[in-house]
């Protein structure tokens, strides 16, 4: 019956989505299928490296199937030798290639008699069926959210819009920079791919898997954390005697540990809506400012900083590097756990041990090998973390002794050079983006690093009390009982003859599960602690550890989340004794948590929207230009005819545009040009609406968004000094800027033709955007001259340039 519920569970999730998403659950229906599709195939692989635990890491077969099918597509699209190319990135090969995953997993389910195991074990199939329910629940409500405001406008969507479009236009890898003809992108773009990937198998329109593709990081970062919370109180309940946990409480662990990682904020909410409403920068409470407060408020010259977490990059939905990367770090925290739960249960030599965790061991090393072209900054970050696991390991199996410490940074070496051989193909087409490391001017003072992390930090100090305590109760059990406990838990070691350092014999005594937690809550500490001493060197002078903070901590929250869910759990839903220090705690507790969860009260509607039924407009990330309407504010007396330039300062000259035009030119492209002919339009600054058309195309222009273009073509950057000082300069990218200029204004046809040659400009872009760009300069008599007008949308239209040049 149960089973039954769980099924029906599953249909009603359906029947909200075809009621609630309306016109987009066919777009739903093919995506989730994908999805479920990919999971099923990967089961078998799955189910070996999670094999110690009762959900076999279903969910993950999701995440993994994933990144081993999309990386194998990319790898022969990328593989070149000379001018001979392999298998192009095309919708046949991705289904060759599933069929190819498909068979050796098959293999592997016949070789260790997978599919009789799973078939019998009904617990496992009502598991599968509860975390499918779930999954689904949790992408049909994300999608319903982006559904409320799903346009791809803002921040740095149009980049990642982009990438996607670049992506799905190319045959082969590394695809080009929509924004910088006949270049490739030299940025992380690996996410961007696998967003591009579930693309092209599931057939949904891009600017309809833009948003998809949200939800399904949601909803496969809350699963995923479920499933570690899960896994982790598992393990606690194998190693521990004396605990009697409450009815599903390694249920309530898990939808904890995926809450906290993927809908909590800090306590930053609750101080500045209850505590301290008069000192919001904004007037009042404004839900960007929970990662935009060091160095905010009070400000801090020179000191802008960024914290984000996961809820806040959902929110406003730019599929970017660090965001698509959460579900891939979450596997490799689980993979990690399963690993060094495995080696330490087996009695066996230890590489007999080895055996039977190698293909976790090597998952471990491809995710990571994934992380320098997805999100580099998590590479050296989970070499760390994967190294102190192995450390804790290796320092059980060997008895502390040296030769723990010799294969521990083995392991670590392993780990870089292989990992790093994952990606060889990405950095044989990638040149590195010059960073320094540079000490920290000015530090955070500590009661804005309380308001961030202080509750997760009463949750490590509860943790290492509880863990203390456990230990000299510990010690304090008799002989015979420690021998029970030994006999009793796999996981504990026989305790070896003579006295050890009282550091190497907490950790022998205490349980796994509570010292991998402490090791997750300490990595995250550390992490907070590094941009307060040194940061690495970006393209924002001006806020020199904005981006090291932002990309160091928002790795640390998911950390201390994790940490957090399982030390609640741990501490609280399990029964022991009861007494006046435990109440207080758990009040204490539960006041902190309420405190963490307010932030998606408020930062939800106005993010996205009052989450009603009428408010749903739709997934497609695009039809807002049919509406749209903007003011630029950013007009300079240099761009205004002689005579005509107006009083006042710049930002009372406001000039409204509208997308509406554009988007029937982008439609027509979309349906009609098929390769990658380059486009020219108006260039202009980092977020702003410039360089629509190839953003939402793919289609490469000839130069736009300025800012980004210096962090990604560094390499193009040069020195002038002007009198006793250098400055930098890119040449080639003012060079791009200038010649736009000129083609668009020159009234000398001779002139338009050589830049037309230059960059084998296909296409010339005129709408309002242009106008603006070029006020009273653009030569539309000229530009209508060079060609033919493919399309033309009231005021704006297209020009295919003619064989005259």
């Amino acid at each position: 019956m149960l089973k039954g519920l769980r099924l029906y569970l599953l249909v009603i999730v359906m029947i909200l989505a075809i009621v609630f998403l309306r016109h987009d659950f066919i777009h739903f229906m093919k995506w989730w299928l994908t999805l479920f599709g990919l999971g099923i195939i990967f089961i078998p692989t799955t189910y070996i490296i999670f094999k110690a635990f009762e959900t076999k890491g279903y969910i993950f077969s999701k995440i993994i199937g994933l990144a081993v099918s999309g990386y194998i597509v990319w790898t022969f699209a990328s593989l070149r030798v000379g001018q001979l190319r392999f298998l192009p990135f095309r919708a046949w090969v991705c289904y060759l290639v599933l069929a190819l995953c498909l068979g050796v997993n098959i293999y592997i389910s016949r070789k260790f008699n997978i599919h009789r195991e799973l078939v019998k074990d009904r617990a496992f199939l009502r598991k599968i069926v509860f975390q499918e329910v779930l999954f689904s629940f949790a992408l049909f409500y994300w999608s319903f959210l982006k559904g409320i405001s799903p346009a791809i406008l803002d921040l740095e969507k149009y980049m990642d819009f982009g990438f996607m479009n670049a992506i799905l236009r190319s045959d082969y890898f590394p695809p080009l920079d929509m924004w910088f003809a006949s270049e490739p992108i030299n940025y992380y773009y690996l996410g961007q791919y696998f967003s591009a990937y579930l693309t092209r198998i599931s057939f949904v329109p891009p600017e309809i898997s833009y948003n998809l593709m949200i939800a399904t990081l949601f909803a496969l970062a809350f699963m995923a954390s479920y499933t570690i919370g899960e896994h982790l109180f598992e393990v606690f309940l194998q190693n521990s005697k004396g605990f009697e946990p409450l009815k599903y409480a390694k249920t309530v662990c898990g939808l904890l540990t995926g809450a906290l990682v993927t809908l909590s904020g800090s306590w930053h909410t609750p101080i500045y809506t209850i505590f301290a409403p008069d000192r919001n920068p904004h007037g009042r409470y404004w839900f960007p400012d929970a990662t935009r407060y060091i160095g905010h408020n009070p400000r801090v010259e020179n000191d802008q900083t960024i914290h984000e977490f996961p809820l806040y990059s959902f929110i406003v939905s730019d599929l970017h590097a660090h965001v698509i990367n959460v579900i891939f770090v979450l596997t490799v925290i689980a993979i990690v756990i399963a690993v060094a739960i495995a080696l330490l249960k087996k009695p066996n030599p230890y590489f007999e041990k080895f055996k039977g965790c190698w293909l976790g061991y090597c998952m471990v090393i491809f995710f990571i090998g994934l992380f320098p072209a997805t999100n580099y900054w998590d590479f050296p970050i989970y070499i760390v973390v994967a190294g102190v696991v192995y450390f804790y390991v290796n320092l059980r199996i060997f008895d502390y002794k040296f030769k723990a410490w010799a294969i521990s940074i083995a392991h670590v070496l392993v780990i870089i050079a292989v990992s790093f051989a994952v990606g060889t193909l990405f950095h044989l087409n990638f040149i590195p983006i010059s960073t320094e490391v540079l000490p920290v001017p000015r530090g955070t003072a500590l009661n804005q690093l309380l308001v961030l992390y202080g509750y997760q930090a009463l949750f490590f100090a509860m943790l290492i009390a509880t863990t203390i305590v456990a230990y000299y109760r510990f010690n304090a059990s008799s002989a015979n009982e420690h021998c029970s406990q030994a006999g009793d838990s796999p996981l504990y070691a026989p305790i070896a003859e003579g006295k050890r350092p009282v550091f190497y014999d907490f950790i022998e005594k205490t349980n796994p599960a509570d010292i991998l937690v402490l090791i997750l809550f300490t990595c995250a500490i550390g992490l907070i602690a590094i941009p307060e001493f040194v940061y690495v060197q970006d393209i924002y002078p001006t806020d020199p550890r904005g981006n090291t903070m932002f990309k160091l901590c928002f790795q640390a929250f998911i950390m201390l989340a994790i940490g957090v869910g399982y030390t609640f759990t741990r501490m609280f839903l399990c029964k022991g004794k009861k007494g006046y220090y435990r109440s207080r705690a758990l009040a204490l507790s539960g006041v902190l948590l309420i405190g963490a969860f307010m932030y998606p009260f408020h930062a939800i509607p106005y993010g996205l929207g009052t989450p009603h039924f009428s408010n749903y407009v739709g997934l497609d990330g695009i039809s807002y230009m049919r509406t749209h309407r903007e003011q630029l504010t950013w007009l300079t007396f240099e761009q205004f005819p002689e005579g005509e330039e107006p009083e006042g300062e710049p930002h009372e000259w406001p000039l409204v545009y509208s997308l509406r035009d554009d988007y029937e030119i982008v439609r027509f492209i979309n349906a009609n040009i098929e390769g990658q002919p380059v486009i020219a339009e108006a260039d202009f600054f980092s977020y702003s609406t410039f360089g629509r058309v190839a953003a939402k195309t793919g289609l490469p222009s000839v130069f736009n968004w300025e800012k980004h273009q210096t962090l990604w073509r560094n390499h193009l950057k040069e020195y002038v000094l002007i009198g006793d000082e250098y400055f930098e300069t890119y040449p080639e990218l003012e060079e791009r800027s200038n010649d736009l200029r000129i083609l668009y204004t020159t009234d000398d046809i001779d002139i338009a033709r050589y830049i037309i040659r230059k960059y084998n400009i296909s296409y010339i872009m005129v709408g309002e955007l242009e106008r603006a760009r070029y006020r009273g300069e653009i030569n539309e008599y000229m530009l209508r001259s060079l060609g033919e007008i493919l399309i033309e949308a009231n005021s704006a239209y297209l020009i295919a340039v003619g064989d005259i040049l």
